[in-house]
């Protein structure tokens, strides 16, 4: 039986009724999406930011999203596809089903079918749960913010954080981090804008 989502949110996040158990002193957060797809590019630049509080990266590589049949192409992006996230705080299991060239690199297994079915029936990209309990489907920064971009482009506005891209990226990645934040009961610290947002969830 699919788990209903509750009419509760926080942010962009729904909040799960039912949620998702898992063994594990470490936050999990699991996500879902490919590499054509342009809101998938987006939501990336904002999950790495979002960890860069919690650990490293091995094995993260740049990439651009699909160069045709989407409505926004080539943009640049993050591959989580052969990519760990080392960390004593979060659990990371990132999906990555087909590539830029919408070739199968990824075959979804039992444990992803389980969180699947129970929490994004209709397998919407890009899908982030966060903590067994937040879901989010969709991007935080639009894809359009990154046409015409190089991936320098986008780390010197991230740099700056006052462009309307920064901005959009640092506000989802944010959320992000305050998710992550209260599930692990202060055990780390973050910016204070993050734990300004971490107060405000229920």
């Amino acid at each position: 039986m699919r788990y209903a989502m509750s009419q509760k949110l926080f942010g962009r996040f729904d909040v799960a009724q039912e949620p998702y158990k898992r063994n594990s002193d470490k936050v999990f957060i699991y996500y879902l999406g490919a590499g054509f797809c342009p809101w998938c590019a987006a939501e990336r630049w904002s999950i790495v930011e979002a960890f860069k509080h919690f650990g490293s990266w091995e094995g993260l590589t740049l990439d651009k999203s699909a160069e045709k049949n989407e409505p926004f192409l080539n943009l640049p992006t993050y591959n989580f596809h052969g990519a760990k996230f080392k960390s004593d705080y979060v659990d990371f299991m990132g999906k990555e089903f087909q590539d830029r060239n919408f070739q199968d690199q990824e075959l979804l297994t039992d444990a992803d079918n389980v969180i699947l079915d129970n929490y994004n029936l209709q397998g919407v990209i890009p899908f982030i749960f966060i903590a067994g309990k937040y879901i989010r489907i969709g991007s935080g920064p639009k894809p359009q913010q990154l046409n015409g971009l190089t991936h320098d482009d986008v780390k010197k506005q991230l740099e700056s954080k006052n462009t309307d891209l920064a901005k959009a990226i640092y506000d989802e990645a944010n959320h992000i981090a305050a998710l992550i934040y209260h599930a692990l009961g202060d055990k780390v610290d973050v910016p204070e804008e993050v734990k300004k947002i971490a107060s405000q969830i229920k």
